[in-house]
């Protein structure tokens, strides 16, 4: 079958999701990081790891989360049209691997921190 073959209106599965549900996934768990990460580095209780978005965090919280989340929505859209490569589908679960734990480890600290004030 050759990609001329397919069904235009037929819609990518990864992971037994919509390529589309898959990218809206990423996109909010990349934002709740974002926030997660401004209230916990807000507190003083912590510290960007990345060097990158540390940096970002210094230029204050506006520009961390929208070029957070514009380096996310190009990596998302790259999955979104690439949905049958097998790379499209690497990408997405390395995606999902990293950010699950991470913004689990937010709701984690926020919650532990509310409940100590």
């Amino acid at each position: 079958m050759t990609p001329s073959d397919r069904n235009p209106s037929a819609q990518a599965v990864l992971f037994g999701l919509p390529a589309t549900t898959l990218a809206l996934m990423l996109i909010f768990l990349a934002g709740v990081d974002s926030v997660g990460t401004i209230l916990f580095v807000g507190r003083d209780l912590g510290r960007e790891l990345n060097p990158v978005m540390a940096w970002l965090y210094s230029q204050g919280p506006a520009p961390f989360v929208l070029i957070k989340l514009f380096i996310t929505a190009l990596c998302v859209q790259w999955i979104v049209r690439r949905e049958n490569h097998p790379y499209a589908r690497l990408a997405s679960l390395v995606g999902l691997t990293i950010y699950i734990p991470i913004v689990g480890l937010h709701i984690v600290n926020n919650c532990v921190l509310a409940s100590l004030t």
